[in-house]
């Protein structure tokens, strides 16, 4: 008996000793952030169709001649996003602000970081829209850093981000038809 006793102390023991080790730690993984309490209201500015939050940049009609070749660009059409106004009390002056655009957005091609065309009537192939920040630099979508470029500090209640559009060619020459696409974005603050 006390030789029974004594092999299932020891196969308790040894099993809990496997138990420990199969659940050490390689690492730790930390997670920060902030929660900010300034809140501005978003307004499509020049460029766009104004409207609150939700706004539309409409390209110009540009010939094929103009993306006749992968990588050629054409119809750059400069817009702002206008942050709070004098009526914002969330608004507050002295943060910087800018658009995070976020990187899951549906047709953002994670391979180009530029937006897919999701036009649904007679669709122009072999081109994307390519967002670009104020230094006129092309903005990876596809990327977590993409907010930067277009910072812009709150004064007075408002702040005006300086963003530009353009048709991108990819894969050879674009074809006639419709472009529409989208992304969805974020108001970050610092």
């Amino acid at each position: 008996m006390f030789k029974n006793l004594l092999s299932a102390s020891l196969v308790a023991t040894l099993g809990m000793s496997v138990i420990a080790s199969a659940s050490a730690a390689d690492g730790k993984i930390t997670f920060t952030g902030t929660i900010s309490d300034t809140t501005c209201t978003v307004t499509g500015g020049s460029g766009t169709n104004g409207g609150t939050s939700d706004f539309t940049v409409a390209l110009p009609t540009v010939q094929v001649d103009a993306l006749s070749a992968a990588d050629k660009v054409a119809g750059a059409t400069p817009f702002e996003v206008k942050l709070g106004g004098s009526t914002s009390t969330g608004c507050k002056d002295a943060k910087v602000a800018s658009l995070y655009f976020e990187p899951t957005s549906a047709p953002i091609n994670a391979a180009t970081g530029r937006l897919k065309n999701q036009s649904s009537t007679s669709a122009a192939t072999n081109v994307e829209v390519e967002l670009l920040n104020k230094a006129n630099t092309a903005i990876n979508l596809a990327t977590g850093a993409n907010a930067a470029g277009s910072e812009e500090t709150i004064t007075g209640s408002t702040a005006t981000l300086k963003y530009t559009a353009q048709y991108h060619a990819t894969g050879g020459k674009s074809t006639a038809g419709g472009v529409s696409t989208y992304v969805n974005y974020s108001v970050v603050y610092k």
